[in-house]
């Protein structure tokens, strides 16, 4: 029997899409509304992390998760969660309205005053609040009034992570206007004599780490921070077995039992000399081939060369799982995974691919 499996890896980009208000103040100020109502959330769907305007909102912390509400249209934090609040620049008011009498008793926050449900001071760049009572807040609109003091930082696409084969085209964009990207793929952090990011984007054809930032020539703005992304380049690989991939000798099942091949895959079985091939027992005797070559990335292809001139009513099945197998008795009950093809008795070739 001749075993051969290609490998490829992907990658998921999720995409989420949010509605915000924002409109201009006095003195270079900026304000952002969020309604909670209006963001498209299920009924106690779990919070984390989105963007509405220029400011970035996150959730964590410990205890029970925030989630969003429709019984009072609002997102209930409870003891223990913290909210982020982050823009490039200065955070100078924050102004919440709860729904009902769900809200903090004192200022949330390390920092500045809390009144009337309004959190007012000067912070640079974030804030957080923190919910350290027993009860939950209900949060139905949050509006963050703030000054831009920095360029915004770039954002690079695909996103940090990201595995490709052959190569990859990269597109940086920044959200402020008139900014010019610089970018570094060898370690260091870009500044404005760093090489300009291509406007028709950065091809790369092997494992990089790119890191980049904005700035704007002549203005007020601070440079933008530096954010790094690594791409992974996968090789096509294969994992072929056959009865000379085993270091060991003999002709009985003992002596084939447990060894492990070169090609990375640990056998229970023995050599069939007279077939040029492996040789595999009942289940019985935990015969099977465990292979981790794939080194945990996604198979794409499995090819199955049997030569299948046995006992009649026999089956070859075979079996994959996306944890990795580490023993021939894997195979077998509970650890055995998901049986995806079987070739049957006068069957010589079976292939797999997905």
């Amino acid at each position: 029997m001749h075993v051969l499996a290609k490998f490829r890896s992907g990658g998921v980009l999720l995409t989420f899409f949010m509605l915000w208000l924002c409109s201009n103040g006095l003195w270079g100020q900026k304000v952002t509304t969020v309604d909670f109502s209006s963001l498209g959330y299920n009924d106690q769907e779990h919070v984390k992390t989105f963007v509405a305007g220029d400011v970035t909102f996150g959730l964590g912390g410990s205890g029970t998760p925030s989630a969003y509400y429709d019984d009072g249209a609002a997102l209930r934090l409870y003891k223990g969660n913290e909210l982020a609040i982050s823009v490039p620049g200065t955070i100078l008011e924050v102004a919440f309205t709860y729904s009902g009498n769900y809200k903090p008793s004192s200022n949330p926050a390390e920092t500045g005053t809390y009144s009337n449900d309004t959190w007012t001071g000067s912070v640079q760049d974030s804030i957080v609040f923190t919910n350290s009572s027993g009860d939950k807040w209900y949060i139905q609109e949050i509006r963050v009034t703030y000054v831009i003091t920095k360029v915004f930082e770039p954002k690079l696409t695909p996103a940090d992570g990201e595995r490709f084969m052959g190569q990859l085209t990269v597109h940086a964009t920044c959200a402020t206007d008139g900014a010019v990207i610089y970018y570094t793929t060898d370690g260091s952090n870009p500044t404005t004599s760093s090489e300009t990011f291509p406007a028709g984007g950065l091809t790369i054809t092997q494992t990089t780490t790119i890191k980049a930032m904005a700035a704007v020539a002549g203005g007020d703005l601070e440079n933008s921070d530096v954010v790094e992304a690594t791409y992974t380049r996968m090789v096509v690989g294969t994992d072929e077995l056959t009865s000379e991939s085993f270091e060991a000798s003999g002709g009985t099942y003992a002596e084939f039992s447990g060894v492990e091949g070169t090609s990375g895959a640990v056998y229970a079985g023995m050599s069939a000399a007279s077939y040029d091939a492996i040789q595999l027992r009942t289940t019985d005797s935990n015969s099977g081939i465990v292979t981790t070559q794939s080194g945990g990335e996604r198979v794409e292809t499995i090819l199955v060369e049997w030569n299948s001139n046995t006992s009649t009513q026999r089956v070859l099945e075979i079996y994959g799982k996306t944890s990795a197998y580490s023993d021939a008795t894997d195979l077998y009950g509970s650890k055995q995974g998901t049986k995806i093809g079987e070739l049957a008795c006068g069957e010589t070739t079976l292939e797999v691919t997905g």
